[in-house]
């Protein structure tokens, strides 16, 4: 494809890799929709991440360069942090519902949205090792960093 025709379709590479980002973000949610009600958040979380983790994985030679494009390029980076915030607005609703309620707090609850984003923090940080790394497989290492933190669940 030409510069040009590129060009009359997106608005600029950020614009690409934003769609692309949030269509993964849409897998997720309808992810975790469908599993099990009785699942805890973080279990549900970890579940529904499988589906950006076995598709990264399974097409590795695609996945690991934009990864680390993702990481490398500066303007790229705020296309992440954007990806991240529609994620955590989409998410964290869901996420709550799984949550025990609260009793006797006032004001705002905010524990979904910190659970969402520590899950979503454990996708990133382990995508961009498995990017860095060919050795290491991205949904093992996606386990122990979220196990490293699911005594938060």
């Amino acid at each position: 494809m030409s510069r040009r025709t590129f060009f009359r379709y997106y608005d600029s590479k950020e614009e690409l890799v934003l769609e692309r980002l949030l269509e993964s973000g849409e897998a997720v949610v309808e992810a975790i929709r469908a599993r099990p009600a009785d699942e805890s958040a973080w279990t549900a979380l970890r579940g529904a991440l499988d589906a950006i983790v076995t598709l990264q994985e399974t097409h590795a030679e695609r996945s690991r360069p934009l990864q680390l494009m993702l990481q490398t390029e500066t303007v790229l980076r705020s296309t992440v942090t954007e990806q991240h915030r529609r994620w955590l607005e989409a998410l964290s609703p869901l996420v709550g519902e799984r949550m025990p309620r609260r009793r006797g707090h006032r004001g705002p609850d905010v524990r979904a949205a910190a659970l969402t984003s520590s899950a979503l923090a454990c996708l990133e940080i382990a995508q961009a090792t498995w990017a860095a790394d060919p050795s290491v497989r991205l949904a093992p290492l996606l386990d122990e960093l979220m196990g490293a933190v699911s005594p938060l669940d």
